[in-house]
């Protein structure tokens, strides 16, 4: 492509952007919970019946970062966590 096409510079530029991102380091949506200071402790630290507030403390901390959960009533809530 010769240089003057417009197209050629708009390539070259979401090249460099997809470099960039693809350099960056990847988190986990557990990290990012943790970093909007959700505590994660370990499922064993649970019952059935105490894990229902926890469960949607962290539901809804995935929610604000638009993540969903979908299909999930086949599992308890111990599980789900």
């Amino acid at each position: 492509l010769p240089d003057e096409d417009p197209d050629h510079d708009g390539l070259a530029e979401l090249f460099r952007y997809l470099r960039t991102i693809d350099s960056e380091p990847t988190s986990t949506l557990a990290r990012q919970l943790i970093d909007d200071g959700i505590e994660l402790p370990r499922p064993e630290s649970f019952t059935e019946e105490s894990v229902r507030s926890k469960l949607w403390e962290v539901i809804h901390g995935l929610a604000r970062r638009r993540n969903f959960l979908s299909s999930t009533d086949h599992l308890s809530d111990l599980e789900l966590y």
